[in-house]
């Protein structure tokens, strides 16, 4: 049986909302591992959250081994909806509202053009910030594929990726201001500008909190962010309805 301890207990006591980041192919996010991740929520305090689905930020991966764009989009929304299908079960028991968000939501919010052009800028521009992105590339390619010696496209997608998620936390945190959880560690990025160190950073970033969540079970040891990638050559499967939000 799979148990959760967290980091940040403080801001677990100062936050009513929280956020829960949920990537595809994570073995953090699936069956005992989210079963324990829901019960330490609900003893939380929390009086309402979000679920962040991060499907369609996945397709990165799958253009970086080959596959074309659009069906890159298409697999990554169905592993979404069959994500939300598989563990509806689990995140029901969550006892509090919580409102269910898909990635292309984000995409197509009116204000993600301006967010993603200043996220932009700033990496051009802040050697700092730049430098945290590039380590966060690294720390992926050495955890999932031993090595960080990748071609220059990969490291273009995987900067695309970063740029990308840091734009729509600003969007996500500007609207639902909450106390950031994942079980897995901080990236290194987003940790430098919770740290005040990347002063021109959109403020819902700056000013919010992340409280990291550790999975124990008795079959493995403690994990961290291990993202389990799904083969490249998987078939888009049939797209399945999900209710936007669990009450």
């Amino acid at each position: 049986m799979a148990k959760t301890s967290i980091s940040a207990k403080s801001a677990w006591k100062t936050n009513s909302s929280f956020m829960l980041g949920i990537s595809m192919g994570s073995q953090n996010h699936e069956g005992e591992a989210l079963e324990a991740i829901v019960d330490r929520i609900n003893e939380g305090g929390f009086t309402h959250g979000v679920l962040d689905v991060a499907d369609t930020l996945n397709r990165y991966r799958y253009i970086g081994d080959g596959i074309p764009e659009r069906e890159a989009i298409e697999i990554t929304r169905n592993e979404g909806g069959d994500w939300l299908e598989r563990n509806n079960h689990i995140i029901s028991r969550l006892r509090m509202p919580v409102a269910v968000h898909r990635w292309d939501e984000w995409l197509s919010h009116p204000k993600y053009p301006e967010t993603i052009a200043q996220i932009r800028e700033l990496y051009a521009n802040n050697h700092i910030l730049c430098q945290a992105v590039e380590q966060d590339i690294d720390n992926f390619y050495v955890r999932n594929y031993g090595t960080a010696e990748v071609s220059s496209e990969r490291r273009h997608l995987s900067v695309e990726y970063y740029l990308e998620e840091l734009a729509v936390a600003a969007i996500m945190l500007d609207e639902k201001p909450s106390l950031v959880m994942y079980p897995g560690k901080q990236l290194n990025c987003f940790r430098l500008i919770r740290d005040g160190k990347v002063p021109e950073a959109p403020p819902s970033l700056s000013n919010s909190s992340f409280s990291r969540l550790i999975i124990h079970s008795f079959q493995r040891p403690p994990a961290v962010n291990e993202n389990r990638l799904q083969p490249a050559d998987l078939a888009p499967r049939r797209t399945r309805a999900m209710a936007s939000q669990l009450t």
